[in-house]
């Protein structure tokens, strides 16, 4: 007679097996939730790092545009100090880059005491020694008067002559050039009816009431188009 293994051996045994594989299972569950904190701290890492690394470029980026915006201005200040030392129109474009860098705020504080000092001195300069009952001198000077009106020499007594010398100016040259327009016309009166000197006198009083409307408009000259123009009209070819 064969001996046959009790009926709950297969069942011990599929129940092993089951157990096995739950505890199989339930390892590798163990080991993904390891792996997947573990891959998460290394890729915080790498991203700690890459914004360490981004931070120090940006710092560096930062540092070089302060540099280069500093050398900007410093450059932009030298060439209008420079500027200021010429005649008309080379100190016309040094009062514009002074002001365009004290308005725009590029113009650094520590070397603003001693860019009011220069402006002052241009200002006396140009008052004492320039030629301001020129157009563009006296415009200079208006503009450089504006500039020190903002510095502490504003206080100094002798602010206020300048100030009315400046503006008294181009009231002066004004009533001087009425008056000689005046006695132009007066002078010309009796030439009326003399054929020859007419084209002459019309051409003189015609560019003479020209320059009068530009000096009461903007205080500057007419241009050769305009003399073209007159002379043309006049003295036609």
């Amino acid at each position: 007679m064969t001996d046959t293994a009790p009926w709950w051996v297969p069942i011990a045994a599929a129940w092993g097996v089951f157990t096995a594989g739950v505890l199989a299972f339930i390892a590798a569950l163990i080991k993904l939730h390891t792996d997947r904190r573990q891959w998460k701290k290394e890729i915080d890492t790498r991203v700690e790092q890459w914004q360490a690394d981004l931070d120090t470029r940006v710092r560096h980026w930062q540092s070089d545009a302060l540099a280069r915006d500093r050398q900007w201005q410093m450059d932009s200040l030298v060439r209008g100090m420079g500027y200021l030392t010429g005649g008309t129109q080379n100190r016309s474009v040094g009062i514009g880059l002074i002001t365009s860098l004290i308005t725009t705020g590029n113009l650094p504080d520590g070397v603003r005491p001693a860019i009011d000092s220069v402006m002052w001195n241009q200002l006396v300069y140009a008052t004492q020694h320039g030629q301001i009952y020129k157009a563009h001198e006296r415009d200079n000077a208006q503009r450089l008067l504006t500039l020190v009106e903002q510095s502490s020499y504003k206080n100094n007594p002798a602010f206020d002559d300048i100030s009315r010398c400046i503006r008294s100016q181009g009231a002066r040259t004004q009533s001087r050039f009425t008056a000689a327009q005046r006695r132009l016309r007066e002078a010309a009166a009796p030439l009326a009816d003399d054929i020859a000197v007419v084209p002459f006198v019309a051409a003189l009083s015609t560019l003479v009431q020209a320059q009068a409307d530009r000096l009461k408009k903007d205080g500057g000259h007419i241009t050769p188009d305009k003399w073209v123009e007159t002379l043309e009209r006049y003295f036609p070819s």
